[in-house]
């Protein structure tokens, strides 16, 4: 009768082994799977917005993962050089594109010119051009500006907030935005919404980007991820 029993539960345990491994996408590796490391800046008001959309995904994965809160260029650095497995909330930019693949958007936002009041300044100017602009080191923001303007008409801060107060003291003349962080920003620095205008440069679409030496270990993340998104929204 022992004997009896115990090739029944060898049975019914290796049917259970078997059953697993047939599972459509599920393996031995998955089971086991490593935790992933992101980097942020959960400082920033856009980045805080992008938490509950990872809570989501990875719970819907199964998936553990860690969140490393650094400031945005050292994320993307230490992405690139396999520090951290990914970063966000970022938009496609052709540096970032080199080295990390990104998700489907999580949301869109928006770049905003932003100039003081008193200044009058508008993008319709025929010399808008010709004034001096200002972003944050590491941002596609920057890049963006670099692209669009003569490169010596664009300087690169330490931060949002650094950008606006330069903009503030008359340093510079335009300060590109995300209207997620600019009146997070304007309210640390105390400064009132009035006086300065906003104009709508761009719409960003914006999500996780995953570098490429893990997608080389773990190449259907980026489809699980994706396919666990749209649940998520």
């Amino acid at each position: 009768m022992r004997q009896q029993k115990q090739s029944i539960f060898k049975n019914l345990l290796l049917f259970f082994q078997i059953a697993l491994l047939m599972l459509p996408g599920i393996s031995q590796q998955a089971v086991a799977a490593p935790e992933v490391h992101i980097a942020t800046e959960l400082l920033q008001t856009l980045h805080q917005r992008g938490n509950p959309y990872l809570n989501c995904v990875f719970k819907l994965m199964d998936r553990p993962y860690r969140i490393s809160s650094v400031p945005w260029t050292r994320a993307q650095l230490g992405t690139q050089k396999g520090v951290y497995d990914g970063f966000f909330m970022a938009s496609k930019n052709a540096t970032r594109d080199l080295y990390a693949v990104r998700s489907d958007p999580f949301f869109n936002i928006k770049w905003l010119y932003v100039v003081n009041k008193e200044s009058g300044i508008s993008p319709d100017d025929a010399n808008f051009s010709d004034h001096l602009f200002t972003a944050n080191k590491g941002s596609a923001r920057l890049t963006w500006l670099q692209s669009q303007f003569d490169k010596k008409q664009v300087i690169s801060t330490t931060g949002s907030q650094n950008s606006l107060i330069m903009l503030n003291r008359g340093r510079v003349d335009v300060n590109l935005q995300n209207d997620e962080n600019f009146k997070t920003v304007l309210k640390d620095l105390q400064l009132n919404f009035e006086d300065f205008d906003t104009f709508v440069a761009k719409s960003k679409p914006v999500g996780l980007y995953v570098s490429k030496e893990f997608l080389q270990r773990e190449p259907d993340f980026m489809n699980q991820f994706n396919a666990s998104l749209k649940l998520c929204k």
